[in-house]
């Protein structure tokens, strides 16, 4: 993914997020982030900014503790917020930085309404209203992912196996009636663990902001929602 040539919203699509936060760099998350940020407009998929989210929480390694993300509207702007934490203790992934989308929550809400009914959703998703502002809370519901590395070279083993070689090439025949010990090489490493299973826990359903007019806040037209052709297939992409 070329994150500078992404021109809308609508142009990101799971394979490319996923293989994104795989590659385990947090500032470049923080750079797609800034760029949908930067080139958001209402009814153009800016909700779909939490399909990066989930991405980063399924498989991220980097993450200090539980993803929490905080959606505050302003006046039909949506501050983003990404923190990390557990136990009423949390902290900005990216200090200092507040991601501003130029759509309304609405649009997002209407994503999270989408990822609830997806059996491989992480986030448990809540609505509520503070200092007189809509704002929509989504609470990382698994443990982080643990980093999977292959285990270190064992320097030690590795000297005694070439001076090993180095005698071997160097010693005598042996006598007759006698015979070469063989020497057998030390095996070290230690096996890398998968990450825990998932833990199951009840989802707070949400509801999706209204339109004036009644309707989901979707701005999507009488034709099939974009947001939903984009993640009907996420629990086999993903």
């Amino acid at each position: 993914m070329r994150i500078k040539t992404i021109a809308r919203c609508r142009d990101l699509n799971l394979k490319d997020m996923r293989s994104l936060v795989e590659r385990q760099d947090r500032a470049a998350v923080r750079e797609l982030l800034e760029r949908l940020a930067d080139v958001s407009k209402p009814n153009d998929g800016a909700g779909l900014v939490l399909l990066v989210l989930t991405a980063v929480a399924r498989y991220a390694t980097w993450l200090p503790d539980k993803l929490h993300i905080l959606l505050e509207d302003r006046d039909g702007v949506t501050l983003l917020d990404v923190l990390a934490g557990s136990g009423g203790l949390m902290e900005r992934i990216w200090p200092r930085k507040i991601f501003v989308f130029q759509a309304p929550i609405g649009e997002f809400a209407a994503i999270a309404e989408q990822l609830e009914r997806r059996k491989e959703n992480p986030f448990a998703f809540t609505q509520e209203t503070r200092a007189g502002h809509p704002t929509l809370t989504a609470i990382m519901n698994v443990p982080p992912r643990e980093p999977s590395m292959p285990p270190l070279p064992d320097r030690k083993a590795e000297r005694t196996m070439n001076m090993l070689r180095t005698v071997k090439r160097a010693s005598i025949p042996p006598a007759d009636g006698y015979a070469h010990a063989t020497a057998t090489p030390l095996v070290s490493g230690n096996k890398t663990s998968s990450s825990p299973s998932a833990a199951k826990n009840p989802i707070v359903p949400v509801t999706a902001l209204r339109a004036p007019d009644g309707k989901p806040a979707t701005g999507n037209g009488p034709e099939e929602p974009a947001e939903d052709r984009d993640i009907k297939d996420i629990d086999d992409a993903w």
